[in-house]
């Protein structure tokens, strides 16, 4: 047996192939394969719209939005299948959301490029217009925070990132920046309480190891410090600051 992605790449073959009856029905295998799956009901919305069933393109598509709030690709769909079915209304909010994520976006990707080129300062202006065109979008509040810090602005920064943990407590990244800034603004036991959070996410997370070693240091926790310490260096064995670290703890 197929599959979920083998399942809804067939659909999307069958779709460029324009064989839109075929392509519903593996798109809609896929789709019971994996509640969650939104592609496969952008897919199925495609081919519904091909084979001119607009008013089940509407459904899969609401559908679709609802389990990717921030899928452009469905939002734009969605408003072309609500022009042909009459719904005026819902098709001018699929399509605000669509300018919305749109703008998201491109702000988002610019920042990215201007940071790649060296200019952390205009990259943060532009993830803080990403911002300000959807603050429930946690990537750009993230890469904002991390500018941030970067910057020496450690207040704003932990803004960013709080704003981001509050839409997406488990955004590891975000908890992580958080550790950081406790750390650099003198709060040893927030910073350790931030960094253990993230490794109960992920064990090998490098930066988290360290600096939770840091902290522990700080609060004059050796054992703990060396665990950490001990585990960076696990993950990376050419960590210099980590041994320095490790061999500034006294003997037992």
């Amino acid at each position: 047996f197929l599959g979920r992605e083998p399942v809804y790449q067939a659909g999307e073959l069958f779709l460029r192939q324009g064989d839109a009856a075929r392509a519903a029905l593996h798109f809609s295998r896929a789709a019971e394969l994996d509640a969650g799956h939104a592609e496969a009901r952008v897919g199925l919305g495609r081919a519904r719209l091909l084979s001119g069933d607009a008013v089940g393109a509407v459904t899969v598509l609401e559908a679709a939005v609802a389990l990717a709030p921030r899928n452009q690709q469905a939002y734009y769909l969605l408003s072309d299948a609500c022009t042909k079915t009459g719904l005026h209304e819902r098709r001018e909010q699929a399509m605000a959301a669509f300018r919305r994520l749109s703008e998201t976006a491109r702000h988002l990707r610019q920042g990215v490029l201007l940071e790649r080129q060296g200019k952390l300062e205009p990259a943060l202006q532009a993830w803080q217009r990403s911002v300000a065109a959807d603050s429930t979008n946690v990537k750009p509040l993230i890469l904002s925070g991390d500018a941030l810090l970067r910057l020496g602005e450690e207040v704003a920064a932990g803004t960013a990132f709080a704003a981001a943990l509050a839409l997406s407590p488990g955004a590891v990244r975000a908890r992580y920046g958080l550790g950081r800034v406790h750390f650099l603004a003198g709060r040893p036991e927030e910073a350790a309480a931030a960094f253990t959070r993230v490794l109960e996410q992920e064990p090998d997370h490098l930066d988290a190891n360290y600096h939770a070693g840091l902290a522990a240091t700080r609060l004059g926790r050796q054992d703990a410090a060396r665990r950490y310490l001990l585990r960076t260096l696990d993950v990376d064995p050419g960590h210099a600051q980590a041994r320095a670290a490790l061999a500034s703890i006294p003997a037992r």
